[in-house]
């Protein structure tokens, strides 16, 4: 009927509407099967009944009779968690994190211990990952995003990996996030050297054996 694709169904154009023509007299709804990118399906899918009749056919004609139906965005919650490369199960304190869209725009935050949440507004938040090494981002709009390590926690050695994920599925904003990431860093090493000499004509000594020990780590 109408405007419909080869499989009976309609699609809003880019006023957000659907027009059909040529109905019989009946009554009739709009049943919505799939939300437009980026949002989520309403819980009531159907739209108000209309009825088409002799009594408001003529009018009918000159203006359709009209039905509405709305969607929310999409806006969902993201942790990142903040580890020790060796040992995995250490989270680390510390790190400061940016937050970017898949194009590189910057997104902004506001909140502190960790807890964030999306602002439409220019802020100057940092965000740091407190003692459990977690970072959670509420309320982000549909779309792609990637975090990225500005700082690391001390001792270690910043990760300038793109932390990509995906905003797609609709959250609360005090609902568990569903999207999860984990930033590892591995610790900062260096090199030591020591000068073996003979006390007397200060020139170098083969042979002499050592053991290195760290301090405090039971020497």
């Amino acid at each position: 009927i109408g405007n419909a694709t080869a499989d009976g169904l309609y699609i809003t154009d880019k006023n957000g509407e659907i027009i059909v023509n040529g109905l019989e007299w009946g009554s009739y709804f709009f049943e919505e099967v799939s939300a437009p990118e980026g949002y989520a399906m309403p819980k009531n899918v159907r739209t108000a009944t209309v009825v088409l009749s002799a009594a408001n056919v003529e009018e009918s004609l000159k203006t359709p009779l009209t039905v509405s139906l709305t969607n929310d965005k999409i806006y969902g919650n993201v942790e990142l968690l903040k580890v020790d490369d060796s040992t995995p199960a250490n989270a680390l304190p510390g790190a400061q994190f940016s937050l970017f869209t898949e194009d590189g725009d910057r997104v902004y935050v506001n909140g502190r211990d960790g807890a964030y949440a999306y602002s439409s507004k220019a802020t100057d938040t940092v965000m740091v990952t407190p003692e459990d090494g977690r970072i959670t981002v509420s309320q982000l709009p549909y779309g792609a995003y990637y975090f990225l390590e500005t700082k690391a926690p001390s001792g270690y050695l910043v990760n300038s990996e793109h932390i990509g994920f995906k905003i797609e599925v609709n959250q609360a904003a005090d609902e568990e996030p569903r999207v999860t990431r984990t930033c590892i860093n591995s610790t900062v090493r260096a090199a030591i050297s020591f000068l073996k000499a003979d006390t007397v004509k200060d020139v170098p000594l083969t042979g002499a054996v050592f053991t290195l020990y760290k301090a405090g780590a039971g020497e």
